[in-house]
Parts: structure tokens; sequence; C-alpha cells
């Protein structure tokens, strides 16, 4: 059995642009894919070529649908990522309207700069559009809470309800015999309107929700 690795990618000395990914048996998993938000220094990190090829990422698990966790995966699929994006049922939903408002955004500040010529590039360009979003919403893969969802013979996962927003979940990951802990961000016990962390509403409608 090969060793874990657990590299911190984003949320390491900031605690924007969230991303770990888990290295396994020649496997590659990455939980949240966020972008980076707040001063210029770190929003240029987005810009960056990532540290591995997004082809050889075989999936990832969204903890939940803030955009510092799920922002950046418009790129990821627009440059070769073809595997399954794994999250709740809420945490789908909620990801596609962030996603869809961040690609819209982009493209306006884009030619907002272009036409006050503002930008110190030839040409401002979005780091993605709404069919970048389009195309990443295609590999998205909704599951309940407490559902274990097997990546592997030796690696399964679950989420369980951490209350921070709705459909945000710990991420569980056995490997191996190895029991890892993802939080993602944590709620509060006594909320005034999510589920406390001991319930677990796992979709939208269980909150009596309906965004359509």
């Amino acid at each position: 059995m090969s060793p874990i690795k657990i590299q911190f990618l984003g949320g390491a000395g900031t605690v924007t642009g969230s991303k770990t990914l888990i290295e396994f048996n020649d496997k590659r998993y990455l939980v949240d894919c966020g972008l980076f938000q707040g001063l210029k220094d770190l929003r240029l990190l987005n810009w960056n070529e990532f540290p591995v090829d997004p082809k050889t990422i075989d999936a990832i698990i969204l903890t939940h649908a803030h955009l510092d966790h799920c922002g950046y995966i418009p790129v990821l699929t627009k440059n070769g990522f073809t595997g399954t994006i794994h999250c709740t049922y809420p945490t789908e939903e909620l990801t596609k309207i962030i996603l869809s408002d961040s690609a819209k955004i982009q493209v306006e500040d884009a030619e907002r700069a272009n036409r006050k010529e503002y930008t110190s590039h030839d040409k401002a360009k979005p780091l993605y559009k709404p069919e970048d979003v389009e195309l990443a919403m295609n590999h998205f893969q909704p599951h309940e809470l407490n559902e274990w969802v097997i990546l592997d013979k030796e690696i399964k996962f679950q989420f369980l309800n951490s209350g921070h927003i709705l459909g945000s979940g710990f991420v569980e990951m056995k490997i191996g015999e190895k029991k890892i802990i993802f939080s993602g961000d944590i709620g509060r016990s006594k909320p005034m309107l999510l589920y406390p962390l001991k319930n677990s509403g796992s979709r939208l409608s269980d909150y009596g929700i309906n965004l359509w």
C-alpha cells in the first residue's frame, strides 16, 4: 500500500482559495476547489498554472458552495478535468448560482476594463465565462448526507452536516485503515436559521426552500 500524500494548494497561509490534494495508490482527489479572493496578490494566484495537470485528478469533493471553496472549478474543467464532482444536493444547486454569478461579473469587469482602457494588459479577460460554468456543472454528482460514496476499493467518504451554509458538510474519508476529516467551514451548534450540527437536512426542500 502506498503512503497517503496530502498537499495544501490553497487555504494555507490565507483563509481563501481552499484546495487540498490527496494522492493515494496512483489516484488524485481534490477536496474543495476554491477561488483566491481579497488582496490583488491573492487574486493573481488564480491565474497561475495549476500545480498538477487537471486531467490527472480523478474526482473533486466539495464541502460547500462558497466561492472560496468552489470558484476555481470552471478553470479545472475547461483545462481538462473530466472526473466527477461530489457534493450534497443543496451544494450542487447553490454552486450553479454562485459560479454563474461569478462568471457574469468577471465578463462584465473585463468588458468594462477594455472599454474604459484602464487594464494593464493588452486586453482584459475573464478567468472563465458562463459557458465554462455550464461545462463544469455537467460533472456534478450530488449525494445525501451520511451516504458512503465509494471512490476506490480502499477509499470511501461521506458528508456529515457541518451547519455552515445550506448543504455544507464535513468530509469523513476512509483511506485504507486511516480516517481523515476535512471540515470545510464549520457552523454553529445553535444557529438561528440552519439545522444545528447534530441534525442532517440533506436537500434544500428539507429547509423549506425551492429555488426553481
